[in-house]
């Protein structure tokens, strides 16, 4: 018996182990569409941008069709020649929703250029990179803004599965001038984990973003002074609605497993509502601090992150690829100042000398990002705990079930002993 009960103890542990990762599955499919309504191919400013437009449809299990109470995700990936900065927007709608794009204000940097047709619009994230420049890493001086603007893009698809799971555009420019940079993004029809260190964590309802920077220039000068040099980033993102609330949580624990060495993560959150629809939105952006220097991604060749300040902002510049969509009279803009990518910490790393490559990971999301779901080791603590709690409650319970049915047997049998004694002695 209990060998019965322990075998169903591993079963019912085998249960919990599976259960988070069924979380993780979901019924979406993915369409893909380069610089959609786009259509004159002789056009310059058509053939000098890369707009990667993906929409995320949620399937009804029972008919097959569309239903209006679920979300469709939109994602556009923003890489143009003519002077927008890398940018990302997500959006949250109901399947109506249509996206439209005004390409000659997009073209001209007006606003409005970015809307939806039919449909409501649920939630809507901006994301740009805004600044990067190297600073002197004792003095924090800057030295040397990098001309992100002057890059010319092209865009490759490295991972595109035949059912639409999953879609990764590769972003990349090669400018000896400028350096060479390649932008991974990534999107997934079901929430889950990179297998690619630090292995973020991700939501149907964002991005992947892996940026990496290969031969970046740096000024003579610089070279010579033996100035030691930190690269940084300021980040632009903005969120729909009136502000509530934008911060950056740390979370410490002992799971490692993911990332060799490193025990910390960050999420930043914004909050918002919507006055119109008295509704919170919220957007995500995870990381773990750790960068790469020469995509091995081994704790050997790592760079501590150092976390941005939040800055509020009241405008957004008018050269931003954001101001197609968001106004920010109506918007909650925010700047993620000071992202370093390596510190003082990274002592054998030089920057001028064998900076060749960095390697950094951000994850964007509409979707909360539970990292307990996603964990093994959590996972396996749960299995331990229901094995040494479970069991000897499982093994208590058969015990009193097992006395309780012996008693009831035995007064059953006592009383059939008891009347056959009774007719014997009516016999005699």
């Amino acid at each position: 018996m209990a060998n019965s009960i322990f075998f169903v103890s591993i079963i019912v542990a085998v249960g919990i182990f599976l259960f988070p990762i069924h979380l993780t599955i979901a019924e979406r499919i993915l369409s893909m569409e380069q610089n959609p309504g786009c259509n004159h191919h002789n056009d310059e400013d058509c053939n000098n941008t890369h707009i990667v437009y993906i929409r995320s449809d949620a399937i009804d299990d029972k008919n097959d069709e569309k239903n209006i109470t679920q979300s469709t995700y939109h994602n556009l990936w923003i890489f143009s020649n003519n002077g927008y900065k890398p940018s990302i927007m997500l959006f949250e709608t109901d399947p109506l929703a249509k996206l439209t794009i005004d390409w000659l204000n997009f073209f001209q940097h007006k606003m409005n250029s970015i809307n939806f047709n039919n449909g409501s619009i649920r939630n809507s994230f901006g994301f740009e990179l805004t600044d990067l420049f190297l600073v002197n890493m004792t003095s924090k001086e800057l030295l040397y803004n990098i001309p992100i603007d002057q890059l010319n893009w092209s865009v490759n698809f490295n991972e595109r599965h035949n059912n639409q799971s999953s879609i990764e555009a590769i972003f990349s420019n090669n400018n000896s001038d400028i350096g060479n940079f390649h932008f991974h993004l990534k999107i997934s029809g079901h929430s889950g984990r990179e297998t690619i260190l630090p292995k973020l964590i991700y939501t149907e309802g964002g991005n992947l973003l892996r940026m990496e920077i290969d031969n970046l220039f740096i000024p003579e000068s610089l070279q010579k002074n033996n100035t030691c040099l930190q690269i940084c980033a300021n980040l632009t993102t903005i969120l729909d609605g009136h502000p509530l609330n934008g911060h950056i949580e740390k979370f410490t624990g002992m799971d490692d497993e993911y990332t060799p060495g490193v025990f910390q993560r960050y999420l930043y959150e914004m909050d918002s509502f919507d006055q119109i629809d008295n509704q919170t939105r919220s957007s995500f952006i995870g990381w773990k601090p750790v960068a790469y220097f020469d995509h091995n991604q081994q704790i050997a060749t790592s760079l501590k992150v150092i976390s941005p300040i939040i800055i509020n902002m009241t405008t957004i510049p008018s050269s931003s690829a954001l101001n197609g969509y968001f106004d920010y009279q109506k918007s909650y803009p925010i700047k993620l100042a000071n992202f370093r990518l390596n510190s003082e910490d990274d002592s054998e790393f030089n920057l001028a000398k064998n900076g060749t490559s960095i390697e950094f990971s951000l994850s964007l999301s509409l979707l909360p990002m539970n990292e307990a779901q996603f964990s093994t080791s959590m996972t396996i603590i749960i299995i331990c705990l229901l094995i040494g709690f479970g069991l000897p409650f499982v093994l208590l319970i058969g015990f009193i079930m097992f006395q309780l049915f012996r008693r009831l047997f035995s007064l059953f049998s006592g009383d059939n002993n008891y009347n056959l004694q009774n007719n014997s002695e009516s016999s005699a």
